[in-house]
């Protein structure tokens, strides 16, 4: 796993770290689309002074981190994320993030350096991860990032606040 900048807190973390500390936070997350956004704004928001992934780029429903879904796989076989596949609203399959209980003791060896983090992302994330639709999530990182919403398929939905 790749790393990241030592903070001055605890030592070099690895970026897997990012999404075990956004599970353990926020819960299951449903949608790959909602974790990869969850995931952007948790690095460009709250944790500014480091880079948790060096890949984002805009792609077809926003910004885009293949190093974030391959950590996933990655958390997946070292048994610390149960990923399953759900159906979203309109029928299709997508997927469904939870930790372990392996994952949710990693979770709590994790967030003793970042409880100011940690309670920025409860305060300002955990609303995205209550509603049925994408729409308020994908709203506001195309508002406040539109160079990520570049090569977006769905900016005219987003822009007209269609479900998504």
């Amino acid at each position: 796993m790749r790393g990241w900048p030592d903070l001055g807190r605890g030592g070099p973390r690895n970026t897997a770290d990012l999404p075990v500390i956004l599970l353990g936070i926020l819960g299951n997350i449903k949608y790959k689309t909602r974790l990869e956004k969850l995931a952007f704004l948790c690095e460009m928001e709250i944790f500014k002074s480091c880079k948790w992934y060096d890949d984002w780029k805009p792609y077809m429903y926003g910004p885009f981190s293949l190093k974030l879904l391959e950590d996933m796989d990655r958390l997946e076989k070292d048994g610390l994320v149960d990923i399953h596949t759900v159906k979203d609203p309109f029928g299709h399959d997508t997927k469904e993030y939870l930790l372990t209980e392996s994952g949710r003791h990693k979770f709590n060896e994790l967030i003793a350096p970042y409880v100011k983090e940690c309670r920025q992302i409860r305060e300002s994330l955990s609303k995205y991860n209550m509603f049925a639709s994408n729409m308020p999530l994908l709203r506001k990182v195309y508002n406040k990032y539109p160079e990520y919403a570049a090569h977006s398929l769905i900016t005219e939905n987003v822009g007209r606040g269609q479900r998504i």
